[in-house]
This record gives structure tokens, C-alpha cells and sequence, in this order.
């Protein structure tokens, strides 16, 4: 995994040691090497279209990030996603790989902001918000790792 984790970011230089220690660190365990299997298994095409009819139920406001030069999950992906999901926005992030938030943390985090925001305010328009509605829409500061977009 050290070796391909790399493979999926545009500027190789935010996948440093640290960071690959933070995505691999759950899957040491013999329960987050079953649950690292499990997802490698929900990867393929087969899984994905078996739950295509339970995407297009989403009830909520779904926002969709997708880097454009990701290597892992085809581009198509993300546009096919969108359109099965109701109430999806799909916003591209250009030159970037597969983990967003380590690449671009300040664009995911602006996106993430005003997306919550949104949501919150549509919601707060209709029947009022809750506690976990508000903190929902606190602003959203993602951890850079030391990096900086």
C-alpha cells in the first residue's frame, strides 16, 4: 500500500510518510484488514450498479467531489453518480487525484462550507432546524497534515 497510495494524488509531494501512516492505521488490525477487504470488494462495477436503485431513494442534498485526474475511480464515475443520485451537485476538482482532501484540504473545505451552508439554509426555511442541523453548518476545517493547498 506504501508504494501505491502515491499513485493516486497529482502532486505526489502531500502523500508523505505521515499521511500514509493516517489512511493505514485502522486496516492494522485483523478487524481493519476484514473491513479493508470489504471495500476493496464494494470497488468493482458489480457492486456499484447492485445499489444503483437504493442511490436514486436518497432523500437529501447530495454534493459529489470528483478529481479530475483521478486514477483509481474513471471520471465518467462521478458524472453517472450525479445523475443517479437526486439532488446531487458534482463539483470537479481540477488536477487532482483520488484523495481530494490531502491535495486541495482549502478547496474541499470551501466547498464542503458552502455546500453545508446551503443545506442548512434550505432546511432552516422549512420546518426550522435542530442542534445537529446547526452544528452541521458550522464551518468545516479539514487537517492539512502539515500541507498547504
Amino acid at each position: 500500500m506504501r508504494g501505491f497510495m502515491p499513485t493516486g494524488v497529482v502532486n505526489k509531494s502531500v502523500m508523505t510518510d505521515e499521511v500514509i501512516d493516517l489512511y493505514l492505521a485502522p486496516w492494522s488490525s485483523e478487524d481493519g484488514k476484514r473491513a479493508f477487504f470489504r471495500n476493496l470488494r464494494r470497488l468493482n462495477k458489480e457492486y456499484t450498479q447492485a445499489i444503483a436503485g437504493a442511490l436514486k431513494q436518497l432523500p437529501h442534498p447530495t454534493l459529489v467531489l470528483w478529481g479530475d485526474r483521478d486514477p483509481f475511480q474513471k471520471p465518467e464515475y462521478a458524472s453517472r453518480l450525479a445523475t443517479t443520485i437526486p439532488n446531487a451537485e458534482l463539483i470537479w476538482i481540477k488536477d487532482a487525484g483520488h484523495w481530494l482532501i490531502d491535495e486541495k484540504p482549502a478547496e474541499i473545505g470551501a466547498h464542503l462550507n458552502t455546500f453545508l451552508s446551503q443545506t442548512h439554509s434550505n432546511r432552516r426555511g422549512g420546518s426550522g432546524s435542530t442542534d445537529t442541523e446547526n452544528n452541521a453548518a458550522e464551518t468545516f476545517k479539514p487537517h492539512e497534515h502539515g500541507n498547504k493547498a
